[in-house]
């Protein structure tokens, strides 16, 4: 899970203009990771395909559009979720969420 919030970190610092904000946050299921950049946003129609293989919603970019595609799946190994969303407090900006269950307990 450390390369998946690495490789979310990495495009939030890339796509910021000035701030990331980064939160951990307990849920009654697990837990909740968000990180919000300051940048530009995207396109509700983008937001619904990031994660997709090979898709970057802005095609001059570097890059294969892989990283969020695996991001996405070992979130899902892990049994959570990942969602994107625009800022919702009026400002711009990306958020991405990251929500995963608590894990089993441990048997000693």
């Amino acid at each position: 899970m450390a390369n998946a919030c690495a490789n979310l970190v990495d495009n939030a610092i890339k796509h910021a203009e000035n701030r990331v904000d980064i939160s951990l946050d307990p849920t009654p299921e697990g837990v909740l990771l968000s990180i919000r950049d300051d940048g530009p946003g995207l396109p509700e129609a983008s937001l619904e395909r990031l994660g997709e293989r090979f898709y970057r919603p802005n095609p001059g970019e570097e890059g294969l559009g892989l990283g969020l595609a695996s991001v996405k799946a070992m979130v899902s190994l892990h049994g959570g979720t990942l969602y994107f969303s625009n800022r919702a407090d009026g400002s711009s900006g990306l958020v991405a969420r990251v929500s995963l269950p608590s894990p089993p307990p441990r048997v000693s």
